[in-house]
């Protein structure tokens, strides 16, 4: 009755997504500009790992309108029991509240959107001295896979992920 009584004044069908569908429907949100192949496979495999942990947890639920606030932030405590960063935490916070934003229907509260992010501390990293340099340049010298992630991340500073996912067209010799 109630879909009806809402069809009627809205002139809107009610759909609602299943969560075994939800990393798909991610893909279907409206952006500005295409997602990078990477984001967009880090983002599905949280989701993916969100439905998972409902569908553990609480079988019964099937569609994303049966998320509650208080599963949301039951699962925001496990995802904090897990032992991630806060800088983890959070974005898995904003793309799940997002996601909600965008994929519930209209008129639906988000269960996520009363969550507070988390404080993240700024770190401050003292650079490698030339004594400590040269010690882990030595380590690694032997070692024909890490030496030259070794060697990009001393000359650029980029960070180790940067460095491990580097690939031959990022690289420009003559600049």
């Amino acid at each position: 009755m109630i879909e009806k009584l809402y069809e009627m004044k809205t002139g809107e069908k009610l759909d609602s997504v299943r969560l075994s569908n939800l990393d798909s429907e991610w893909t279907k949100i409206p952006r500005n500009r295409p997602a990078k192949a990477q984001y967009a496979e880090e983002c599905q495999a949280a989701l993916r790992r969100f439905v998972r942990s409902v569908q553990e947890s609480y079988p019964k639920v099937e569609e994303i309108g049966q998320v509650t606030r208080a599963l949301a932030r039951g699962y925001m405590e496990a995802e904090s029991a897990r032992g991630v960063t806060p800088r983890t935490w959070n974005g898995t916070l904003k793309l799940l509240r997002s996601t909600f934003r965008h994929l519930l229907p209209p008129g639906c509260l988000n269960p996520f959107a009363d969550i507070p992010v988390r404080s993240m501390d700024t770190v401050f990293r003292k650079p490698f001295s030339p004594v400590e340099l040269k010690a882990v340049l030595e380590a690694g010298k032997d070692d024909g896979f890490i030496r030259p992630i070794l060697v990009v991340g001393s000359c650029t500073a980029m960070r180790r992920g940067d460095c491990c996912l580097l690939k031959w067209s990022d690289v420009d010799l003559e600049r």
